[in-house]
């Protein structure tokens, strides 16, 4: 099995105490869930303190979910990194959540960002489509 940093659990934690209290499950099943998805063979990426869980597929979209165990710059400037890490090797990166305050991350990103609302349930109200074409 693929070792699990240390710093992951701190993330998830930060996370989940800023954006997940009061959900239907406790922290220690996230975690349990990561493990999980990791031993299954899913993507992810440590950058700071977020991680980004990703799943790409045939047709060059890349869907990922960030995990912010730091603030709102480092949200931000961890998302920059990915993206441009992504450029010009897949079309498209895609996100989807809840927060309407995530929309203003779009003015920040290094590459082209298209905000809409598609209310499709929880932590899906929102789409942000970053355009990685080049």
């Amino acid at each position: 099995m693929k070792k699990i940093p240390p710093i992951v659990d701190e993330i998830i934690e930060a996370d989940y105490a800023k954006n997940n209290v009061g959900r239907a499950f406790a922290v220690d099943k996230v975690k349990k869930n990561f493990r999980v998805y990791v031993e299954k063979g899913g993507l992810y990426t440590v950058i700071g303190r977020i991680m980004v869980i990703f799943r790409p597929s045939e047709d060059g979209v890349v869907e990922f979910h960030t995990v912010n165990g730091g603030s709102g710059e480092d949200l931000t400037k961890g998302l920059a990194e990915f993206l441009r890490k992504l450029k010009n090797k897949v079309k498209f990166a895609v996100t989807y959540y809840d927060n309407p305050k995530i929309n203003d991350m779009a003015k920040y990103s290094p590459v082209p960002a298209i905000v809409d609302q598609v209310d499709e349930g929880q932590d899906r109200t929102y789409k942000m489509t970053f355009d990685l074409r080049g």
